[in-house]
């Protein structure tokens, strides 16, 4: 079964799914490091994955002029949703792969995905989507 479609539980401190956490509330000051990083330019940010929205909420906070999320697991897309009614965001329901003829050129990108069996392939689209002096921040703790 796809990431995507495995149940998730929802919990006040994390989020997880049948591989594990996927997320923890505990990463929140590095979470805020990162998006301190991606922002320090301003310009257009993209966040790849949402999970709990923590490090979504930081970007808001950032003088920044778009912020663009992808986010592909079916549990986590209708938060997003609810979230960003009141936030200027665009928001790409599937995984970065499935949206990338979307994507455009970005000032920052926040690289923060759970078992993408893409992730291998970003690292060819990065030249496509990021402006000159584009700050990225990478997690990922795929197993393929």
């Amino acid at each position: 079964m796809m990431f995507k479609e495995q149940k998730i539980q929802f919990k006040q401190e994390s989020i997880s799914c049948e591989h594990g956490t996927i997320m923890h509330k505990w990463e929140t000051p590095i979470m805020q490091h990162m998006v301190n990083f991606i922002c320090s330019n301003g310009g257009d940010i993209l966040e790849l994955g949402f999970g709990m929205g923590i490090s979504a909420e930081m970007i808001q906070k950032q003088i920044i002029n778009s912020h663009t999320i992808c986010e592909i697991h079916l549990d986590i897309i209708p938060n997003l949703k609810k979230w960003s009614k009141s936030k200027s965001v665009k928001v790409l329901e599937g995984s970065w792969y499935e949206n990338r003829d979307q994507l455009k050129k970005y000032d920052g990108i926040f690289f923060d995905t759970h078992l993408d069996p893409h992730h291998h392939l970003f690292k060819k689209l990065v030249p496509k989507i990021c402006n000159p002096g584009c700050r990225i921040t990478w997690w990922n703790i795929s197993p393929f």
